[in-house]
């Protein structure tokens, strides 16, 4: 359970010096967009962060129901969602072990937005690192849809609905089919994934703040800032308790504890929580550290 800030992803400082280095190199190559990366910087600078577990998981996607539907929606007006990656890549596809999400509502002060939208349009794109060159690169595309015309069945998550425009011309000029859905893929299921947990009546958020001597002394160094993280607290396991030494969980044996995944459980009452079933594994062999706090029962 991450409690200080050095515990915790925080990959937008180092990926907003990287892609101003990347728009300084860009300029004369794809002048439009070292333009419009400006912009993608200014946001990532602007966004309330969020540190999200390893690969954004948080839930189970077929645990989605339609009524879910008015969940959708962003807790600030601007955010981003930072994690690692630990799925490998598809094949052909370039290693990329950290992920930045950016997303933000129609009424958010940016021009990477719609015409006449509707207001409750949700935009997002993303920031990846390039393992090989070990350096950040924007995409260059943004997506824009609005939650009421989202399709989601009962085991199934069928999205129609989406927009998409780029927000980096030239890159995005090669973008086929392929790299389109690739792109959809990789940046919409952890952010559809954050606003159904962070919008559950019985989760909240604690701020991460880095440490001021830290701080002061990029500041100094001409660096870019670290800022303050949300980190979600999620509550208790409400049944089931962690399985004693000596146990197996599928072919590991005595796996240190950790959370299974979480579902979402609508009330009796109307309200939606969020239910993290139970720990498995040994306390004895330790914790898997995950990028949320776990509340103690």
């Amino acid at each position: 359970m991450p409690s200080t800030f050095a515990h915790s992803n925080h990959f937008s400082s180092n990926a907003i010096e990287s892609v101003l280095r990347l728009q300084k190199f860009a300029a004369r190559q794809f002048p439009k967009a070292a333009k419009e990366m400006t912009e993608t910087v200014r946001l990532m600078r602007s966004a309330e962060k969020f540190n999200l577990p390893d690969d954004g998981v948080l839930l189970d996607l077929k645990s989605y129901r339609p009524e879910f539907e008015p969940m959708l929606r962003l807790p600030y007006p601007l955010v981003s969602l930072e994690f690692a990656v630990r799925t490998p890549p598809e094949e052909g596809s370039l290693p990329s072990t950290k992920r930045i999400v950016l997303a933000w509502m129609q009424g958010a002060d940016t021009t990477f937005k719609m015409q006449d939208a509707p207001e409750r349009t949700i935009y997002f794109t993303q920031v990846w690192f390039d393992d090989e060159q070990g350096e950040w690169e924007p995409s260059p595309v943004v997506w824009g849809f609005n939650p009421t015309e989202l399709d989601i069945t009962d085991g199934n998550f069928a999205v129609t609905g989406f927009h998409h425009f780029p927000c980096h011309p030239e890159p995005y000029e090669r973008f086929d089919d392929r790299s389109l859905s690739h792109d959809l893929q990789s940046a919409a299921t952890p952010l559809f994934e954050f606003c159904l947990t962070v919008n559950c009546d019985n989760i909240e958020t604690e701020p991460l703040v880095p440490p001021e001597k830290l701080s002061a002394k990029r500041k100094k160094n001409g660096r870019e800032p670290f800022y303050t993280y949300h980190v979600l607290r999620i509550p208790a396991a409400q049944s089931g308790e962690a399985t004693q030494e000596g146990s197996s969980i599928g072919d590991r044996n005595s796996p240190r504890a950790h959370w299974r995944r979480g579902h979402l459980r609508r009330l009796s009452t109307g309200k939606v929580v969020w239910v993290r079933h139970t720990i498995v594994g040994s306390a004895e062999l330790g914790r898997v550290e995950k990028s949320y706090l776990l509340e103690k029962q």
